[in-house]
C-alpha cells in the first residue's frame, strides 16, 4: 500500500493528534467510501504504527458506530480494535486498528475446499453473535442498551420500525425513487405484519449488515480476520438479518445453510426474512436517495411472492 497517495487533511492530522499523542501522521491512502463516507489507511510514527481512519458525512455517527462495536464485543467475535472517535465541529471520525484482509466478497483465488471452511468459519461466527441474549428489544442508541433494548417484545419494537419505514418509503416514491405498485406491497405488509411475525424466544445481538462486504478474510490462513462496519446493530430477531447469507457471495459460501444446521431456522422464516429483507432494503434506498434497481425489485417481488403463499 503506498500511504502517499493522498495527502492528508488538516482534519486527519487534528484527529490522529488527539488520538496518539505524541504519534506522527507520516503517510495516508484512502482505502475505501461509500453513502456514510470515507475510510483512510494512516502510517504513523508510533505504536500502533498503522491504524484505519473513517470519517463520516452525518454528524454523530461516529459515537453510533462506536456504541454498536462495543456491544457486538459481547458477542466474542474478531473486530477491529477501536482507537477513539474525534469531532471538530463540522466533521466526525473513528479511529480503529487497519485490518489487512480481503472483504469475502472477494472469492477469487479461494478453492471449494477454502470456501467451504470460511463458510463454516462466518456461520459459527453469526451463531455465537446471534446466541448472545439481551435483556429486552430495540435498538442499540445508548450505552443503557449494550445489553438489551428497551422494548419486552420483538413485535412491540419491530413493527413500529416497520411503520417508519414505510413512511420513508413513500416519501421515496412521491418523489420517484420507486412505482406505486411496489409502494402497494409494502402498505400490504403493514396491513398483515403482526399475523406473519412471531416474537422469538429471546433477544439476539443483530449487527445489522451482516453480508460478505461487512467480513473481512485472511486468505493466506483461509480465516475470518474481522467483522466491521455493524449498521443500526440492535437486540432483535436472530433471523432479521439472515437474508444477507442468501444473497451474492454468500451463497458461494453456503453461509444460509451452514448457519441453519448451527441453529435451525423458524418455520416461517421465509415470510420473515422476506418482510426484514424488503423494508431493510427498501428504506435504505430510500434513504440515500437511491432509485429501485433490479436489486431491490427482486426483494419487494420475494416479499409479494411469500404473502401470497401464506395468503396475507
Amino acid at each position: 500500500m503506498s500511504y502517499n497517495s493522498n495527502t492528508p487533511s488538516d482534519f486527519i492530522i487534528k484527529a490522529v493528534k488527539a488520538t496518539f499523542d505524541t504519534a506522527l501522521l507520516i503517510g495516508c491512502a484512502a482505502i475505501g467510501s461509500g453513502y456514510y463516507g470515507k475510510v483512510y489507511a494512516i502510517k504513523l510514527s508510533k505504536p500502533p504504527y498503522t491504524a484505519a481512519i473513517k470519517i463520516y458525512n452525518k454528524s454523530g455517527d461516529n459515537e453510533r458506530e462506536a456504541l454498536w462495536y462495543l456491544a457486538l464485543k459481547g458477542g466474542d467475535i474478531p473486530l477491529p480494535e477501536i482507537y477513539g472517535t474525534y469531532d471538530d465541529g463540522e466533521n466526525c471520525a473513528l479511529l480503529m486498528s487497519l485490518i489487512n484482509a480481503s472483504s469475502a466478497t472477494d472469492t477469487a483465488g479461494l478453492s471449494e475446499r477454502e470456501r467451504d471452511r470460511l463458510g463454516h468459519e462466518i456461520a459459527e461466527i453469526a451463531a455465537r453473535l446471534h446466541s448472545l441474549k439481551g435483556s429486552g428489544y430495540g435498538a442499540i442508541d445508548d450505552a443503557s442498551c449494550i445489553n438489551g433494548g428497551r422494548y419486552s417484545g420483538w413485535k412491540d419494537y419491530y413493527i413500529a420500525k416497520a411503520k417508519d419505514s414505510v413512511r420513508n418509503i413513500s416519501r421515496g416514491a412521491e418523489a420517484g425513487l420507486l412505482g406505486k405498485k411496489h409502494e402497494a406491497v409494502y402498505f400490504r405488509t403493514l396491513e398483515v405484519i403482526d399475523k406473519a411475525l412471531d416474537n422469538p424466544p429471546y433477544a439476539s445481538l443483530i449487527h445489522g449488515d451482516l453480508n460478505t462486504d461487512n467480513i473481512l478474510i485472511d486468505k493466506e490462513k483461509v480465516s475470518v480476520a474481522a467483522v466491521i462496519d455493524p449498521i443500526a446493530s440492535m437486540w432483535g430477531d436472530s433471523e432479521y438479518e439472515l437474508f444477507q447469507f442468501d444473497c451474492a457471495s454468500g451463497k458461494e459460501y453456503g453461509l444460509l445453510n451452514k448457519y441453519a444446521r448451527l441453529r435451525p431456522l423458524s418455520e416461517n422464516y421465509r415470510l420473515k426474512s422476506a418482510i426484514y429483507a424488503a423494508l431493510a432494503e427498501g428504506n435504505h434506498y430510500c434513504n440515500i436517495g437511491k432509485a429501485c434497481d433490479d436489486n431491490l425489485r427482486l426483494f419487494i417481488d420475494n416479499l409479494e411472492h411469500e404473502l401470497e403463499i401464506h395468503s396475507l
